[in-house]
């Protein structure tokens, strides 16, 4: 009987460990986490007063068990946050591409009261993917300004 429960833990605990989204590949020797975490592009969809709507792109589909978190800074003033949002993983892969990437849409809601002068042309974005830590955070220098869609500011893309 005492064999039989081993034998029943030992296969318990294989299983968790196959299926867990942290035992596929992973990000880097560094970061570690799974591939599926790695941002590597993003941007503004949209851009209604109160909302940012931010597509977060990953090298590969998003994992369901991931967090993907985007903070919106006021463009202008850059300690200013305006608002945060997530939103699970959904394995969609991006569409029109062939190398297997995939993307994660996070609306957020913005205090346009925090918001300085015509920086609505432009918001400063952090975005992250997490689950019991964080796995990835772009820019890992900073936020990155995004133009809203029909401006012409902004940079446009994590470096």
């Amino acid at each position: 009987m005492r064999k039989l429960l081993t034998l029943a833990a030992v296969c318990a605990t294989a299983l968790v460990v196959a299926v867990s989204p942290a035992s596929t590949a992973k990000i880097d020797d560094i970061h570690g986490g799974p591939v599926c975490a790695d941002i590597n592009s993003g941007g503004i969809n949209d851009y209604t007063t109160g909302t940012v709507t931010f597509a977060i792109g990953t090298v590969a589909p998003s994992c369901k068990g991931i967090t993907y978190t985007v903070y919106v800074y006021d463009n202008t003033n850059q300690n200013v946050l305006l608002g945060t949002g997530s939103a699970p993983g959904n394995k969609l892969v991006a569409p029109g591409v062939t190398d297997g990437s995939g993307y994660v849409i996070v609306s957020v809601p913005i205090d346009e009261s925090k918001v300085t002068g015509t920086s609505r042309d432009a918001f400063c974005i952090i975005a992250t993917s997490s689950d019991d830590r964080v796995f990835d955070t772009a820019n890992d220098s900073g936020c990155t300004s995004f133009p809203t869609p029909g401006s012409s500011g902004g940079q446009g893309g994590f470096n």
